[in-house]
């Protein structure tokens, strides 16, 4: 498992944004002290250069775009092709003694090691640290820059002081932002099972006094010999009560009003809502909306159970469409039937509601979409 492991997504943006500036240096401090030593352009250079900081730039430009994957490879790839780098020096290196003194890319073995940090398990990269700065004074051996071995054994320690001095930092950095990211999931995940039982008592609550106000009283009128006639008009007012207990087929409510529902529902687990572009006025019918607000909190509860973090639900238009997305484990959508609260508490509720449809988008290890969609039919 790699030290980064436990990051959100937005975590390793940061991360990988940070990587790419420091690569976008070295590279601007490797073309101006190239052009220094030879102005004229040479194939090796050309091509020792590119594979030395190509993959780390490219990554800055990726997590900007914020294609978190793709920057994670093109971090490993920077690991691995820093050695391949260090070793095609000598290409570069030719008679000219400025040439072979500007050995520009020998400075940069710590950053190539935090990319393996981010990308490769902790053994392998501290391996990668050292054979990364043992890999650098051999070549300048090779080239003639350092004759002595005294030379070269000081240089090496120093290199991996310097570069370990880093590489340690780094590693401590990580190890709190994960031991964070727990602290918080769990307290998150307090907080929604808190919620729920206040929830769950409510509703139970709801129900007694319910049971008690209506049928009870009905069945005590009976056992206590109420006339039938003023039995009769109790049990017609105990049924329109009842019945004022279930949303009307006409009875309708704005998309504003759920919505402030769903965000308070949300807010009881941690998990941000972004309200995009949509008709605060849309008038939707208060069945549909209790069905709606039923998929979304079972999608939540999903999410808060499954998932580590980078959770949240985005609401847009064309009708009302909900997204709740996280960056869980995610799983196989073809054992979807073995996920009773998925298929019929969000699939089955969503699907057989007059214009709604839901559907599920997860993979093992790419994190879990649930779209929940109505509108009118």
């Amino acid at each position: 498992m790699t030290a980064a492991a436990g990051l959100a997504s937005g975590q390793v943006r940061a991360m990988g944004i940070t990587l790419g500036a420091l690569y976008v240096l070295y590279a601007l401090r490797g073309v101006v002290t190239q052009l220094g030593a030879r102005p004229e352009t040479v194939w090796a250079t050309v091509l020792v250069s590119t594979i030395a900081w190509l993959p780390g730039v490219a990554a800055l430009v990726v997590f900007i775009m914020d294609r978190i994957r793709l920057g994670r490879t093109l971090l490993w790839v920077s690991a691995v092709s820093y050695p391949v780098a260090i070793g095609l020096w000598p290409l570069v290196a030719v008679a000219d003694e400025s040439s072979r003194l500007d050995f520009w890319i020998h400075a940069m073995p710590g950053l190539a090691a935090v990319c393996a940090i981010m990308t490769m398990p902790r053994a392998v990269a501290w391996c990668s640290l050292f054979f990364y700065c043992i890999l650098v004074e051999l070549v300048m051996r090779d080239l003639g820059i350092v004759t002595s071995w005294d030379t070269t054994l000081v240089r090496l320690v120093f290199a991996l002081l310097h570069s370990g001095f880093y590489f340690v930092l780094v590693l401590s950095m990580l190890r709190d932002i994960n031991r964070g990211n727990r602290v918080l999931l769990r307290s998150g995940r307090e907080q929604a099972e808190v919620a729920m039982l206040q929830a769950r008592e409510e509703e139970i609550g709801r129900l007694d006094r319910h049971t008690h106000d209506f049928v009870l009283s009905l069945l005590s009128a009976g056992a206590e010999g109420v006339p039938s006639d003023k039995l009769r008009v109790q049990a017609e007012t105990v049924e329109r009560r009842l019945r004022q207990l279930r949303p009307d087929e006409d009875e309708v409510e704005t998309a504003a009003e759920m919505i402030d529902r769903i965000l308070q529902r949300c807010a009881g687990y941690g998990i941000p809502v972004h309200v995009g572009d949509i008709s605060q006025e849309t008038e939707i019918p208060r069945q549909a909306a209790i069905e709606i607000e039923a998929a979304v909190e079972e999608a939540v509860r999903n999410t808060v159970r499954h998932a580590t973090a980078g959770s949240r639900v985005v609401i847009g238009d064309h009708g009302v469409t909900i997204k709740i997305c996280d960056d869980g484990p995610g799983f196989d959508t073809g054992t979807i039937r073995e996920r009773l609260g998925v298929t019929q508490s969000i699939l089955h509720r969503m699907n057989s509601l007059p214009g709604g449809t839901a559907e599920i988008d997860s993979a093992p290890g790419r994190g879990t979409t649930v779209t929940i969609h109505w509108s009118p039919a």
